[in-house]
């Protein structure tokens, strides 16, 4: 009897990973065509095997019912962390375009793949061979192993928190969802989240209580103190201002002059969530490196927004000398750029992604001692040594095409 409910359950969710590809599929053929290019495609299976290998798809369920009943309430909605980065999630919510950098027509809907760009900024102006037409520039070349990452933060305002959470849990049946609490201390009224245990099953030993509404609870001091194995989403309501709108187009910038100041007092406005003094940071940086493009923008801006003082705190100036002089400062202003370098040294995608996060993390990884194997060039670099937190390059495009004043 259980052997055959086991089967059932095993059945029901290949159905639904199924219906899950079959769907994004879809969205995918509506951006690039019936002729998917391969580049576009390849990317899409690779992302759709690492959420069916880490059994992340309760995200991107929880994550389509809320775009869509956002969609419907006139509603803004971002996700931060494991779908920052990601095609899969880009299908079902907007944001920036993670694939590696390329054109494509608007009119009659050609795609070709820019070569030798790091990301679309570096791309020139093009005209469609097949109609004429003027194409669009996009892709800022995020890994596909970011879709690797556990976590999931779904930023909402206020007034759509009640709708946001129950779109997300009726996008769940079949699995498992417990509601987070605190045992000494309630959380942040404008934070709720959830543990989903896609299988049903839960770490040994975990206990589970019921709320006042009768809904499943588990304390999040348990659930640290437990074996891995659930998945955990949280919806926040911003302390800095309403959800921003989607990011303007990237082929939108590049009709504009990388201009400092505009993008500064756009993000202002709304900086509250980024690093401290990270702005004033960047304005000064700016001064000092003079970013010609948006390509070394964005650079400048992720410099700004990491952290360099692992060796010890140091001013702007001297974060300055030292991008300056490192023969690796394209490689070492964000993950994505950093593990491009590695993959390029002979480190697998997969190896390349988890060394580039040990950087931010703290260094304690064995992953740290491939580093003297493959990158022994590294080893002495200050700029290297001295980093404690790389940036996402994809998080920093998105933010500044979300809030950046661009009339």
């Amino acid at each position: 009897m259980e052997e055959a409910a086991d089967t059932r359950a095993l059945d029901a969710w290949a159905a639904g990973m199924s219906a899950l590809r079959d769907s994004l599929l879809a969205l995918l053929r509506a951006r690039y065509g019936e002729d998917v290019p391969a580049f576009v495609r390849g990317r899409f299976d690779t992302e759709f095997e690492y959420v069916w290998i880490g059994g992340t798809a309760p995200f991107l369920r929880a994550y389509e019912a809320v775009a869509r009943a956002a969609a419907k309430a006139g509603e803004s909605v971002w996700n931060r962390g494991y779908g920052c980065g990601s095609l899969l999630f880009w299908l079902l919510g907007g944001g920036v375009n993670p694939l590696p950098p390329h054109w494509r027509c608007g009119a009659c809907g050609r795609v070709e793949a820019g070569e030798g760009a790091a990301l679309c900024f570096g791309l020139p102006p093009r005209e469609c061979p097949g109609c004429g037409s003027p194409m669009a520039r996009d892709g800022v070349a995020c890994p596909a192993e970011e879709a690797l990452r556990g976590g999931l933060e779904i930023r909402v305002n206020e007034g759509f928190l009640d709708a946001a959470c129950r779109a997300a849990l009726d996008a769940l049946p079949g699995v498992r969802v417990l509601r987070q609490s605190r045992r000494h201390a309630p959380g942040p009224a404008g934070r709720r989240a959830f543990y989903a245990a896609e299988d049903g099953a839960l770490p040994e030993g975990l206990p589970v209580y019921r709320g006042p509404d009768g809904a499943e609870c588990v304390f999040a001091e348990d659930v640290a103190k437990s074996p891995p194995g659930l998945l955990q989403f949280t919806f926040v309501v911003p302390e800095d201002g309403p959800v921003p709108g989607e990011p303007l187009p990237v082929e939108a910038w590049m009709q504009r002059p990388p201009d400092v100041e505009p993008l500064l007092r756009g993000m202002r406005d709304r900086g509250g969530d980024l690093p401290g003094g990270a702005l004033d940071r960047m304005a000064r940086l700016a001064e000092l490196l003079q970013p010609r493009d948006w390509g070394s923008l964005v650079e400048t801006a992720c410099f700004a927004f990491g952290n360099y003082s692992r060796l010890g705190e140091v001013s702007v100036e001297e974060l300055a000398r030292r991008i300056r002089e490192s023969p690796f400062r394209h490689a070492l202003y964000c993950r994505e750029a950093l593990q491009e370098y590695l993959q390029g040294r002979g480190v697998p995608a997969i190896l390349a992604w988890q060394m580039a996060r040990q950087v931010s993390t703290g260094r304690k990884g064995w992953e740290m001692g491939v580093y003297g194997e493959k990158t022994p060039e590294l080893a002495g670099d200050e700029l290297f040594r001295s980093a404690g937190y790389l940036w996402s390059r994809t998080h920093a495009v998105e933010w500044m095409g979300r809030n950046m004043p661009m009339r």
